[in-house]
Formats: C-alpha cells, structure tokens, sequence
C-alpha cells in the first residue's frame, strides 16, 4: 500500500527535521515549500508532500515515537495514495498557513 504524506514543520525545527528523514534515506533538504501566516516573506514555516511505502511510513512512525519533541512540533497528513488530491492544501489550511508566493516585478 502506498501512502501520501504532508508534513509541515516550523523552520525552529527543520534542521533535526531533515536529519530525521535523512535518516530514513529520503537525504537532505526535504522541506521546499515554504509557508507563512499571510503567504508572504519570510517563511516561518516549510512542507512537503510525497509518496511512500508501509515500510518507510512504520519506521517513520518509529522513529518519532523516539522523539517526542520533534513529533509535537510537526504537523503531519497521512493517508491512503489514492487520497491525496488538495491533501497539502488542507493542511496549510488547518494550521493557518499560505504558500510564501516569489514577487514578480514587472
């Protein structure tokens, strides 16, 4: 079964963040939307969204199980593959954030 996963952490958290996935054999820089409250700079936030298998999905779980602090500061979406349409998008929502959108001058 593959599974989609929304994660958004605040950028207090993204160095132990990226290392936790590091780990977990996604490397590095894995956060690469950035967020914020109004959807303009600076990002206080960052996210991402990917597909994975039950097996990175449990030891995912496992390993933040270990990290209790990490896991609070996270906010995370996970569901069936099949369900991923808009599933970033609601949880930007949920924790009151917008896409930090580039200023484009013209």
């Amino acid at each position: 079964m593959k599974h989609s996963i929304s994660i958004i952490t605040p950028l207090s958290w993204l160095e132990k963040a990226d290392a936790l996935f590091a780990s977990l054999g996604w490397g590095a820089h894995n956060f690469l939307v950035p967020l914020s409250p109004d959807g303009t700079d600076p990002a206080t936030h960052l996210g991402l969204r990917a597909t994975a298998d039950a097996v990175f999905v449990r030891d995912m779980e496992t390993a933040l199980a270990s990290l209790p602090e990490l896991h609070a500061a996270l906010e995370i979406d996970l569901r069936d593959d099949s369900n991923r349409a808009s599933q970033f998008e609601t949880l930007m929502t949920r924790c009151g954030l917008s896409r930090v959108e580039p200023v484009v001058d013209i």
